[in-house]
């Protein structure tokens, strides 16, 4: 049984196996992060595991460290950086359906507590593979500019 937190409350994952995404969907009621593409690339299952950015849906509980702190949006959508960008991403109309949303924001608060942190990081990097599926790569990194 492998054991970690997600936002802050232990969870205890019976099976290895299991997806993330879905463990935190289904089992923990966390709806924000969505599948988009199923393989990582779009962004839209983003997350925060031990401050790092990671695909849910890329990703099994077996493959979470013990007592790792998984951070979803739910948790930091009011943060400062995390409203910056969203807001920017509302003014501009930078997509469409919404689906990566909670994406963009854990990718604007990983990105702010680099830099917080003295760590240079581009927005490009950040945005890594991530794409808005309606509008593409181009909003991300001028929504992530404001942070």
């Amino acid at each position: 049984m492998r054991r970690f937190f997600v936002n802050d409350a232990l969870h205890e994952a019976p099976d290895d196996n299991e997806n993330l995404l879905e463990v935190m969907r289904r089992s923990l009621g966390l709806r924000a992060a969505a599948r988009g593409c199923n393989d990582g690339t779009c962004g839209s299952c983003r997350v925060l595991i031990d401050g790092e950015v990671v695909h849910a849906c890329s990703r099994t509980t077996g493959s979470i460290a013990e007592h790792a702190r998984v951070v979803s949006y739910e948790h930091i959508a009011q943060r400062e950086p995390v409203v910056a960008a969203l807001s920017f991403f509302d003014r501009e109309r930078s997509t469409r359906c919404k689906l990566c949303v909670a994406g963009l924001g854990v990718t604007a608060c990983a990105l702010a507590s680099a830099r917080a942190a003295g760590v240079t990081m581009s927005t490009d990097a950040a945005v890594g593979t991530a794409a808005c599926m309606c509008t593409g790569r181009g909003s991300w990194r001028r929504a992530l500019a404001v942070v």
